[in-house]
């Protein structure tokens, strides 16, 4: 979807987390847990498919209405399978990072301010986050000669991040343009957009992710998503690099790191879809990404190796 922007877009100076376009009910829980019952008519009506796995999901109260807690239960995807068998000392790091369901439901709750709050930084520092997901799972490609010391050059670039007031500033207007992107694109799609804290999956917690917001779009099938938006100065999607036009449409590359980061983003919340939202000069593009399983689990394989062999080691170095 591509929309052209209002000559006053972009100086409203809205700083909420909070964007109530859907002014409708959100969903009934009992009308959810339907589902489980009409799958058993026959013939099954239409209804049936619509409110299918919504009647697993138990719902939480929030400003809107109520809600999913993240992260949602995880299915199979998240499952390790490297056969890794750590030192003492990593063993007891290990165990600290673990959380329970709730836990992790309690933390998500607690950091939705996410940068303005303090364990925000701290719960993300041990763990890989969604930004980063594509160029772990490429760092054994940069340099073919060494492919351990890619990797712990890049978990080093990690662990010690941005810390000049630049990238502090950078963060801090990313912040100001996202609260009005966010709110142009609740209003463009008719949708609920509300804060969301750093969420870790209690199967996988050495991974993390923060989005940019959950949505609720009472038109799609499930209900709840997430969104991610980016801004650019370009005027269009034809000088944005990451976006590619085909046929009229315009499309994340699903080779960039934006579509590794929406995957991520998708497989540590248990969500299924996500907008992908491009602010440019003129034109507001928003591309509906489903969570894609099968690019999951290659994707969490390679987390796995690039965390154990080349970060959790880092990490421990310097703590």
């Amino acid at each position: 979807m591509a929309v052209q922007k209002s000559t006053a877009a972009g100086k409203s100076g809205l700083r909420s987390t909070l964007y109530q376009a859907h002014s409708g009910p959100f969903p009934d829980p009992d009308f959810m847990a339907a589902g489980d019952k009409l799958r058993k008519e026959e013939p099954q009506p239409l209804i049936a498919l619509v409110l299918d796995h919504l009647s697993d999901i138990d719902l939480v109260p929030s400003r809107f209405g109520p809600v999913p807690p993240l992260p949602l239960p995880r299915s199979r995807h998240l499952v390790s399978n490297l056969d890794f068998v750590p030192t003492l000392r990593q063993q007891s790091y290990l165990e600290s990072l673990k959380v329970s369901p709730q836990m992790a439901s309690e933390i998500e709750k607690g950091t939705r301010q996410q940068s303005k709050c303090p364990a925000w930084a701290l719960l993300r520092q041990p763990r890989l986050t969604d930004g980063r997901f594509r160029e772990a799972c490429a760092s054994s490609g940069q340099w073919r000669e060494d492919p351990e010391a890619a990797a712990k050059t890049l978990a080093i670039q990690m662990i010690n991040g941005p810390s000049n007031k630049t990238a502090a500033m950078r963060r801090k207007l990313s912040v100001q343009m996202k609260s009005e992107v966010l709110a142009s694109y609740a209003n463009l799609k008719r949708v609920n957009v509300l804060a969301i804290g750093f969420v870790i999956p209690p199967e996988a917690p050495h991974l993390g992710a923060s989005s940019d917001g959950r949505v609720y779009d009472p038109g799609e099938s499930p209900p709840f998503g997430l969104v991610e938006a980016k801004s650019t100065t370009k005027p269009d999607a034809s000088q944005v690099g990451y976006l590619k036009m085909e046929n009229g449409n315009v499309t994340l590359r699903r080779s960039h790191r934006y579509y590794w980061q929406v995957q991520g983003q998708l497989a540590v919340t248990g969500l299924r879809w996500c907008d992908f939202v491009t602010d440019t000069q003129e034109i507001l593009y928003v591309e509906r990404i489903w969570r894609d399983d099968a690019f999951i689990r290659k994707m969490k394989d390679k987390l796995d190796i690039f965390y154990y062999i080349a970060y959790m080691n880092e990490y421990l170095k310097s703590h």
